[in-house]
């Protein structure tokens, strides 16, 4: 994948934008190699990568400076078992993620209840001093939510 470089982006910037001037390259000291930057690609897909590598190595085959084979797992068991691993690793990221994403929900829930406990608390302690009688703490020390 290709960008257009910094460099031509700040050259186009100066031109009018309905196209009517036309940007000059040696105006502006601009090589033909610096006209667009390379971008990396990332493919989190196996099966498209795999799709991928096979098409560039039919329809580039000659001109690739690539040796594919040392991407084949059955020939080299150091980096099948270094795979194997970063494979496990990875499943153990995503366990202790979810992990801790669900105790902060737990703690969201527990902290929303806590709030609505003191909210009623305050409401009910407003009743009782209309009527005339002492209020109630509004942290319930024997009430679970609080512990």
């Amino acid at each position: 994948a290709v960008k257009l470089s910094p460099s031509v982006v700040a050259a186009i910037g100066g031109l009018p934008a309905d196209g009517s001037a036309q940007m000059q390259t040696s105006e502006h000291e601009i090589s033909a190699e610096e006209i667009f930057e390379e971008l990396p690609i990332e493919i989190s897909n196996a099966h498209l990568f795999t799709v991928l590598v096979n098409d560039l190595k039919q329809r580039n085959g000659h001109r690739l400076d690539v040796d594919f084979d040392r991407l084949n797992l059955n020939t080299n068991a150091y980096l099948s078992s270094n795979v194997d691993f970063l494979v496990e690793e990875a499943d153990n990221l995503l366990s202790e993620q979810f992990k801790k994403s669900r105790d902060k929900r737990t703690q969201q829930r527990t902290e929303m209840d806590q709030v609505k406990f003191i909210t009623q608390r305050r409401m009910e302690n407003e009743a009782r001093e209309e009527r005339g009688e002492a209020p109630l703490p509004e942290i319930d020390p024997s009430n679970p939510i609080f512990k």
